[in-house]
């Protein structure tokens, strides 16, 4: 390949990453315009949502969709600052708020101007390391079948 041929090609894809910065800065724009919600107006359901709430209308209480992932951590954690990090997220993301309710029109999403979670904890410190290990495990075991109430 010679210096020539070399040089086109870079130039070629250098006006590629262009296009591609472009487009990318465009989408960026568009995502920025998307209006708020109006807290005032009814929400519908998506069609996954409508699902979920058939089947939970079908079989109450199951944790069929509940999906447990422990996540060991092996430092310290402020159970205090945790719940203040989790409660800035929820506080964020709508849909962490959403409840489901039924209406004379059909069922709606509520979403909450606040919520507040509050984490329980369990001091297992001065239990054996083969009790408290086997302890947890009976924890996350029960909290993975605990259903999750869409209403």
């Amino acid at each position: 390949m010679t210096s020539s041929e070399i040089d086109e090609r870079l130039q070629r894809r250098q006006a590629a990453l262009r296009k591609l910065k472009a487009v990318d800065s465009t989408a960026t724009e568009k995502s920025a315009a998307i209006p708020r919600r109006d807290p005032n107006l009814p929400v519908l359901l998506s069609f996954a949502q409508q699902r979920l709430w058939f089947l939970d209308q079908l079989v109450p209480a199951n944790p069929f969709y509940n999906i447990s992932v422990p996540v060991p951590l092996h430092l310290p954690i402020d159970p205090l600052i945790l719940e203040q990090a989790l409660n800035a997220i929820v506080a964020r993301h709508e849909a962490l708020r959403t409840s489901f309710v039924e209406h004379s029109e059909g069922t709606r999403q509520v979403v909450a101007p606040e919520l507040i979670i509050r984490l329980e904890v369990d001091d297992l410190r001065a239990q054996p390391e083969l009790k408290r290990r086997a302890q947890v495990e009976l924890i996350a075991a029960g909290e993975a079948k605990r259903p999750f109430n869409l209403s």
